[in-house]
C-alpha cells in the first residue's frame, strides 16, 4: 500500500464498532424502531460525558461526523430523510457548559448549532477520495 493511502476496509471496519455508529445507523434502516428524539439523547448522552475534556470533546465530534459521513454514504437518497432531519434537530440543541453557564463550545463554535469541525470531517472525506 502506498505512503499515505488509507485502508478503507479496515476503516469501514473500526467505524462499524464504534458507539457512534451504532448509535447514528438505526436513523438509515428501514424498519428499524428508532426515532430521531431517542439517537439525540443518546448522543446528548455522549457529549455530556466529553463535554468535561476538550480533547474527548473534539473527539466526540470527529466520531459523530465520520460516522455520519459513512452512513450518509451507505445510504440510498431516498433513505436519507431521518438523517437530514436528525443533523436539522441537532443544529437546534443548545448544551451548556457546565463550568461557565456558556454555550458549550468546540473550536470556538456552539455546540451543535454551528456544527463545530463537521467541515473539517467533510474536507477529509474529500481527500480521502470516498
Amino acid at each position: 500500500m502506498p505512503l499515505g493511502k488509507i485502508d478503507r476496509s479496515a476503516q469501514r471496519a473500526y467505524q462499524e464498532m464504534t458507539q457512534h455508529f451504532k448509535i447514528l445507523n438505526p436513523l438509515a434502516q428501514s424498519g428499524a424502531n428508532v426515532t430521531i428524539a431517542d439517537v439525540l439523547q443518546e448522543i446528548d448522552n455522549l457529549t455530556a460525558i466529553a463535554s468535561t475534556d476538550p480533547k474527548a470533546l473534539s473527539l466526540h465530534l470527529w466520531e459523530t461526523w465520520w460516522a455520519l459521513l459513512e452512513i450518509v454514504a451507505r445510504t440510498p437518497p431516498t433513505q436519507q430523510s431521518k438523517l437530514v432531519d436528525f443533523m436539522a434537530q441537532l443544529q437546534k440543541k443548545t448544551l451548556t457548559d457546565l463550568n461557565t453557564g456558556e454555550p458549550l463550545k468546540s473550536s470556538d463554535l456552539n455546540m451543535w448549532a454551528q456544527l463545530p469541525t463537521f467541515s473539517w470531517a467533510l474536507r477529509d472525506g474529500w481527500n480521502t477520495g470516498e
